[in-house]
């Protein structure tokens, strides 16, 4: 395997442990805040965190992107990405600074625009981090830029540590919901400074070069953010209308239905590092048959992977949340949600898992903006018909329906501009034999024990896909192996 394929890999693998601690902070801090303080803080809280992320991509106009282009351009100068570190760290601490005084002043109009008055203080306990985050999102992209994906992976991992340490603590010495939001700002200004102490020697202390560095480096990114924040909003736009229709109590339900979904998600970014290069590499050598098989392999894989994932949630969903939420009986309002978003996330999971490859590989940057505008249009308006009339289930349906129309608008792009033949008579077959087990499972399990229910399908489920030769012995070895390979570059 080439040097470059082992990079690859390597930094593929500590992505994927940065994610899951990622995900798996987030679900630990949504179990705590909902089983302690109850179901309509979770829906403040969750809130409170979708208002948080939003802003962010907003606030650092593109410095962090711009950086991570430019580090990876001129890593061989020292004294020049010393220069950009500094500059963007700069700018990023005063638009943070910004970004506070901004948001406390509108803190008040968003609680009233939601019709939540104890989002008011949610949102300005939790704003203190916002200058800490950008410091910290500038040296994290400084890193990636390096390649440094272990540090990397483990300063982000350490955030989400902490944040869950701190929640603790506060649950059981003040026992009060707004102390836990603390964790945030706090986590925040630790792996800020232990992040500064690790690169202190980087920084150039002219603040004139930095300044402009700086400048330089908003130039490059601020046309970056409206692309950004339309994806991020197409992600939370479905939590964000429930909030405006809906009470706190039904914010927070729906919140466990989105922390299922990202938990769903964690293959998702570090499948696409392996992927994106690839079709690249594929599309400039002209070697479109390959990129065909390649592609076709990635997308059946991942469609039969998230199916088995969604098989799971219909089985068994129920079961899991009554682990999480022990005498909880109101976050069992989830599980239909959820069952009807799992769908959904089958075929944005296909999407994503080789997404962006028709804008990098042909050069045509404004896909990804066109696909983000489709995802939260028909979001938007289906949240906007759905949501009055059938509350949560409303939610789920249009958000699922959005997934599946932005694959349809994915399938035939790729068609066009990567000149491959997409299998989609495989597709339909798969689906079929999805939705054939997922009839199966609602009418048996009348009888049997969810548990057992849900192993038996998903046994059935491989018997037929692999006895139709949907997975064949040579693409078994080929996952054997990359996952082998990926473990080993790991350690």
């Amino acid at each position: 395997m080439s040097e470059i394929k082992k990079t690859l890999l390597k930094n593929t693998s500590w992505t994927f442990i940065g994610t899951a601690f990622m995900i798996a902070a987030g679900a630990c801090s949504h179990i705590i805040i909902g089983n302690v303080f109850g179901v309509s803080n979770l829906g403040i809280y969750a809130l409170a965190l979708t208002i948080y992320i939003a802003v962010t991509p907003v606030a650092l106009l593109g410095l962090d992107t711009a950086l991570i282009k430019y580090v990876a351009q001129y890593r061989r100068d020292e004294k020049i990405i010393s220069r950009y570190l500094s500059g963007g760290l700069f700018i990023a601490f005063l638009f943070g600074i910004l970004s506070v005084g901004i948001l406390f002043l509108l803190t008040q109009p968003i609680a009233d625009f939601f019709g939540m008055p104890r989002l008011f203080k949610a949102l300005r306990i939790i704003s203190y981090g916002l200058p800490f985050f950008f410091i910290s999102k500038i040296l994290l992209c400084f890193l990636n830029g390096l390649k440094k994906m272990k540090v990397y992976s483990i300063f982000e991992s350490s955030r989400y540590i902490l944040i869950i340490v701190i929640t603790l603590i506060a649950v059981f010495l003040r026992d009060s919901f707004f102390e836990t939001l603390w964790a945030y700002p706090i986590a925040e200004i630790a792996i800020s400074i232990g992040l500064v102490i690790y690169l202190w020697n980087r920084f150039e202390f002219s603040l004139r070069k930095t300044f402009r560095e700086g400048i330089e480096l908003v130039v490059y990114g601020w046309p970056l953010v409206f692309s950004r924040t339309l994806g991020l909003l197409a992600v939370r736009l479905d939590l964000l209308m429930v909030a405006f229709f809906l009470t706190e109590r039904e914010v927070g339900i729906y919140a466990v239905v989105v922390m299922v979904a990202n938990g769903m998600r964690i293959f998702i970014r570090p499948l696409q590092m392996i992927t994106s290069p690839m079709i690249t590499e594929y599309y400039y050598d002209n070697e479109h048959v390959k990129m065909q098989i390649f592609v076709n392999r990635v997308i059946r894989y991942t469609f039969i992977f998230y199916s088995l994932l969604a098989i799971i949630v219909w089985g068994c969903i129920a079961l899991i949340l009554s682990i999480m939420y022990p005498a909880k009986f109101e976050y069992m309002s989830s599980v239909i949600p959820l069952q009807i978003l799992s769908i959904g996330l089958i075929f944005r999971s296909v999407v994503r898992c080789v997404a962006g490859t028709e804008a990098q590989s042909t050069g045509r940057p404004k896909i990804a903006l066109y696909r983000s505008l489709l995802v939260l249009g028909t979001n938007f308006m289906l949240n906007l018909i759905l949501i009055p009339k059938y509350k949560l289930i409303g939610a789920a349906i249009a958000t699922a329906i959005s997934y599946i129309v932005v694959f349809v608008f994915s399938s035939i792009l790729r068609t066009k501009l990567l000149k491959i033949k997409l299998e989609l008579h495989i597709w339909a077959y798969s689906f079929l034999i999805f939705i054939f087990i997922l009839v199966g499972m609602q009418f048996i399990g009348v009888w049997v024990n969810p548990l057992m229910n849900t192993i038996f399908f998903i046994l059935i489920y491989s018997i037929i896909i692999y006895f139709s030769k949907l997975i064949e012995p040579n693409d078994l070895k080929f996952l054997k192996n990359l996952l082998f390979t990926m473990k080993n570059k790991s350690l």
